[in-house]
């Protein structure tokens, strides 16, 4: 049994019409405001990783925080001042993940500033790493109505980097993760 040319054409207009439909034909319209992706350096040195660290901080991008981490990073959070048994509190690459990734789904405003840190080398750690001391001078999140400061001045804190070579996605053939995080609490708050 054959369909008539009639019922044959709008088949093949009907599915052609579907096709169109899904494929997207015609100008994209869009709703809200267009947003344009961060800028993000290559993770070139310490201090590249930092930046973008700070950018994916700032814009909450948790799609980016992985590749700023080593998958065997290890944070570490000391308050030798603190009443509770808990005075030191550890962090790995997925609880980082997942805290920006929370920050994302609350939509809080995130600020933070960067010192202009030097990296050195040292002797404790294994090759090739480098330490920044601390290089966050400011954090300041604000989750409606409520503010929290980061008093970072009563910190210390140590960024400990590890060198990936050779990686092609790098001019220098080397990218670097943050490997290790430590801030130590450095007086008691009255």
């Amino acid at each position: 049994m054959h369909a008539s040319p009639s019922v044959a054409l709008r088949l093949t207009s009907m599915v052609a019409l579907a096709l169109a439909v899904l494929a997207g034909c015609g100008k994209d319209k869009t709703t809200g405001p267009v947003v344009t992706p961060p800028k993000y350096p290559v993770l070139s040195s310490p201090k590249n990783v930092l930046t973008a660290l700070r950018t994916a901080y700032v814009t909450r991008d948790s799609l980016e925080i992985p590749f700023l981490y080593d998958d065997a990073y290890v944070g570490t959070t000391i308050d030798p001042y603190s009443p509770s048994p808990y005075d030191s509190i550890g962090f790995t690459k997925a609880d980082e993940v997942a805290h920006v990734a929370a920050l994302a789904r609350k939509n809080v405003l995130v600020d933070m500033t960067l010192n202009a840190a030097n990296g050195f080398r040292d002797g404790t750690d294994p090759p090739g790493w480098m330490t920044i001391q601390n290089p966050i001078s400011n954090l300041d999140i604000a989750d409606n109505p409520t503010e929290y400061i980061v008093g970072l001045g009563g910190e210390a804190m140590d960024f400990k980097f590890v060198p990936h070579t050779p990686d092609p996605s790098s001019p220098t053939d080397t990218t670097w993760k943050i490997i290790q995080w430590t801030e130590v609490r450095t007086f008691v708050v009255p």
